[in-house]
């Protein structure tokens, strides 16, 4: 379990992160998310002991991470990527991690394995790329078979095969009772995997809820609906309540009523229905919606140049 109470940081007149607090529970992967600069690895470092907050208290387990007794056996963390002495092999990089720590030298091997590290162990970690730079690091936060782990943007730099490999090793951890914490701006990724959000923007408490609920009480759950008779159908479902917004494509978008109840309706005014599905919003369009006044920054579009 981490715990975050009124946790605040401020660097001169900027507030990084103000008054937030959540709980991390275990036997499920949270993601965290926000806009760039909204203190998402502050809050990660102040977790982590890296960053002493301004004040509030960000515990793990109850402590601080500096009063755990074996700290790699209680938490793994990613942090940065290629965090780690370009000169040594990626072997003598966990066994240093695993001498300075305690932990069993059979754990490097173990872990070198689980990361598809094993054919490049010996070479230097320095020649790696960004990709097997982040299987490194993940490697070392698996060494001491934590019981949490705590990861920042651990997917960059990651192709599909390695995206899909930290996907199902997170579900994985996540159904044995561990704690997964895991930042990413790769919305879609997010979505397959993670199953509670926790949003925050320019520092602040936006959302602590689970995926699916955040989803639907950002942006809404429609209907869509296909039918030769729309003539008779959506002044019927106008009628019991209902919104109905025509595409260009000959469907229509249906939102306030259930899809039972609109199959319903087609039956009662002998409407046939050619489609009908249940169309969510994404996380991208949820995660653009309830962020979009805490941003830090905005881009904005620029007119393409005329031909000369």
């Amino acid at each position: 379990m981490i715990t975050v109470h009124n946790l605040t940081k401020v660097y001169g007149e900027t507030r990084a992160v103000d008054n937030l607090s959540f709980e991390i529970a275990p036997g499920r992967i949270t993601g965290f998310l926000g806009p760039n600069g909204a203190g998402k690895s502050t809050t990660m470092r102040m977790i982590m002991g890296l960053d002493h907050p301004t004040s509030g208290a960000a515990l793990i387990k109850g402590v601080h991470y500096h009063d755990l007794p074996a700290p790699l056996r209680t938490v793994g963390a990613l942090l940065e990527a290629k965090s780690f002495h370009p000169g040594r092999s990626a072997r003598n990089h966990l066994i240093s991690l695993a001498v300075t720590n305690g932990l069993p030298l059979e754990r490097v091997d173990v872990v070198l394995e689980e990361t598809g590290l094993t054919s490049v162990a010996n070479r230097r970690a320095g020649s790696f790329s960004l990709g097997m730079g982040q299987r490194l690091g993940i490697a070392g936060a698996l060494l001491g078979d934590p019981e949490i782990l705590l990861l920042d943007e651990p997917v960059n730099g990651l192709d599909p095969e390695g995206i899909l490999w930290i996907r199902n090793l997170l579900k994985g951890l996540a159904a044995q009772g561990r704690t997964i914490f895991v930042s990413s701006h790769l919305m879609s990724e997010m979505a397959l995997t993670a199953d509670h959000v926790v949003v925050i923007g320019r520092g602040r408490l936006i959302a602590d809820t689970e995926m699916r609920d955040f989803i639907e009480s950002s942006s809404g759950v429609s209907i869509r609906v296909r039918t030769p008779h729309s003539d008779i159908l959506y002044p019927a479902l106008r009628s019991a309540g209902g919104t109905v917004v025509e595409n260009e494509d000959g469907t229509a978008s249906v939102a306030g009523l259930p899809i039972a109840k609109i199959g319903d309706i087609a039956l009662e005014s002998r409407a046939a229905l050619h489609e009908l599905s249940s169309q969510s919003a994404s996380l991208e369009e949820a995660f653009m919606t309830m962020t979009n006044d805490s941003a830090t920054f905005h881009s904005h579009s620029t007119p393409a140049k005329q031909g000369v």
